[in-house]
C-alpha cells in the first residue's frame, strides 16, 4: 500500500504501508512512473476539483486501475436572518 500525501501524517502508518511525501501538480510521466514502480492497480483519491487529479486519473485509466473517488463534502447550509424594516 502506498500513501502519497502533501503533509506527514500525525500518527504511524499501518504495517506494510509506504509513505511518499509530495505536493502536486503531478505530470503524466511522473504518474506513469509511480504506477509502474509500485504496481498500482487501485487508486483512492479525493475529488479536489479542477485539473488537480487529471494526470493520475488518466494514468489510472491507462493502467486499467480501479478508481475510488471520495466526494467533496457538501457546503454547509447557511441560514441568515435579517431583520426587516416596516415601511411607514
Amino acid at each position: 500500500m502506498l500513501a502519497r500525501v502533501a503533509e506527514p501524517p500525525a500518527g504511524a502508518l499501518p504495517t506494510g504501508w509506504r509513505l511518499e511525501l509530495a505536493r502536486g501538480p503531478f505530470t503524466l510521466d511522473g504518474e506513469r512512473r509511480l504506477f509502474a514502480e509500485h504496481g498500482i492497480d487501485c487508486l483512492v483519491t479525493k475529488d479536489s476539483g479542477g485539473e488537480a487529479t487529471a494526470a493520475k486519473l488518466r494514468v489510472a485509466d491507462e493502467a486499467c486501475a480501479r478508481v475510488v473517488m471520495i466526494r467533496r463534502p457538501a457546503p454547509p447550509t447557511v441560514w441568515s436572518w435579517f431583520p426587516t424594516r416596516r415601511r411607514r
